[in-house]
């Protein structure tokens, strides 16, 4: 039967979990300013703003010059606070309330739960991307594998000339000194290496018989060294498509739309602001709290 194609959502290549059991992330791409998403595997919730979203958004908390390189700067700021692990994140009604805070200000970002359809295809996209990074895995080690014959064909050489000169005292007393190296200081064979492997990794499954009531955490534990390895995440993102899918809600709104936004509660003296200076390259200046904001004192 005739399968329809499918469209890839363009999914994150750096993602944080959470130990309540969810992982989230902060998504720059050129189709939007941002997406923003949180996942518990099950459900998906996401904020996409444009660029002029972000704009407004920037206005109404007080940033007085809002130019594209400020916003490059702004957005990258965000992106730096996700890096580092610096967000607030708590769940209000059907909403995640996401707060970043930068020099003057707090960025919100409120996340809507996405209609099934639209869920399914992320998530289908983001397994998708698994497969995309299992395959550089294997490549990786199909890489590595090749690095070692070659080195235990040149050490195997060296040891055979040095002991035809030398005998092997000094290679049996390295042995007896290094006990727990010795098994690798033979030729590489993937046979007994992989036996190895799934030997000492089975020991996660023994924890598992051990207390099955530590399954979740455990998953998600699992979750979280995987999601560190950002090398292999990006390197997966070639399956994806360059442009993000709309995003939708349960109400069927885009979650893009432009959100009014309270202003902080300390105010921007707008009459004592100094004439704008020229602005500056991103790259010159990293900070959002220098971006022209006057704050009252």
């Amino acid at each position: 039967m005739h399968q329809s194609k499918k469209t890839l959502c363009s999914v994150p290549d750096h993602w944080i979990v959470d130990a309540r059991c969810f992982m989230y992330a902060f998504h720059l791409h050129p189709a939007n300013a941002y997406s923003c998403y949180l996942t518990d595997l099950g459900s998906v919730w996401a904020e996409t703003a444009s660029r002029d979203d972000v704009a407004e958004r920037a206005r109404a908390l007080g940033l007085s010059r809002v130019d594209s390189d400020t916003l490059g700067v702004l957005e990258s700021e965000i992106q730096a606070a996700f890096d580092d692990k610096s967000v607030h994140i708590k769940q209000s009604g059907d909403l995640y309330i996401v707060s970043v805070d930068l020099p003057n200000l707090t960025w919100k970002m409120r996340l809507q739960k996405m209609d099934p359809p639209h869920a399914a295809s992320f998530l289908a996209s983001l397994n998708i991307s698994q497969f995309a990074n299992h395959s550089y895995l294997a490549y990786k080690v199909s890489q590595l594998e090749k690095a070692l014959r070659a080195k235990d064909k040149y050490t195997l050489y060296l040891e055979e000339n040095y002991k035809t000169v030398n005998g092997t005292v000094l290679m049996d007393k390295y042995r007896r000194q290094n006990a727990d190296d010795a098994p690798f200081l033979q030729p590489y064979s993937r046979g007994i290496f992989d036996g190895r492997v799934r030997e000492s990794y089975g020991s996660l499954g023994r924890k598992l018989e051990a207390d099955p009531g530590s399954r979740d955490s455990l998953i998600w534990n699992l979750i979280d060294s995987v999601t560190q390895d950002v090398q292999t995440w990006k390197a997966g993102q070639w399956i994806q498509s360059s442009d993000t899918a709309a995003v939708k809600t349960e109400q069927d709104t885009m979650i893009g739309e432009p959100t009014k936004v309270k202003t902080e509660e300390r105010s921007v003296d707008l009459k004592n602001e100094s004439p704008s200076p020229k602005v500056e390259s991103p790259s010159k200046r990293r900070r959002v709290g220098i971006l022209g904001l006057a704050w009252e004192t």
